[in-house]
């Protein structure tokens, strides 16, 4: 069991969070103003090491306009298709309020075999707050890691992309 303390962001409070079932990420609500905290834990004795020349599954894809864009192990950055290649995954798509780099996503291997996939806004707060990314409606600030849900819509300028789950993964 891993255990921390954290200090709400809107009222200052001490709140001690525990992690019994060895999450990457906890959820906890502040006692005394009731914000949402997402805390991340060491994931050294969570995730899976990497088997050397074996391919692991996909953890996932994300949907645009009836094209999927294959999610790989670890971290990738997401946006828009440009003239130059910025993104790992770059989305094709008109949409001049989706960044070159919206967001980055992060796929973990866990023990059990299932693939934990976690996006963060990639821009600074400034450029984020006049377009900022949502998932399932949920706006997502710089600072937040989110775990994402077969189905979860991902909203990058006034483009909805969707994130579908890998179904069989290898153990």
């Amino acid at each position: 069991m891993q255990k921390r303390i954290v200090t709400c962001p809107k009222c200052h409070t001490q709140v001690p969070v525990e992690n019994l079932a060895r999450e990457v990420f906890v959820d906890v609500f502040c006692p005394r103003c009731g914000a949402r905290m997402r805390v991340a834990f060491d994931t050294a004795e969570t995730v899976l090491p990497r088997v050397a020349g074996k391919a692991l599954a996909v953890p996932g894809f994300l949907s645009l306009n009836g094209k999927l864009y294959a999610l790989k192990e670890g971290r990738q950055k997401v946006g828009r298709k440009g003239s130059s290649e910025v993104a790992d995954i770059c989305l094709e798509s008109s949409d001049r309020t989706m960044s070159r780099i919206q967001c980055t996503i992060e796929a973990i291997r866990m023990k059990s075999g299932r693939w934990k996939v976690i996006i963060q806004e990639a821009r600074s707060k400034d450029k984020a707050a006049d377009s900022p990314l949502q998932v399932s409606g949920e706006t997502i600030m710089p600072d937040e890691r989110i775990v994402l849900q077969d189905g979860d819509k991902i909203k990058m300028g006034e483009t909805i992309v969707e994130y579908k789950q890998q179904k069989d993964t290898e153990k």
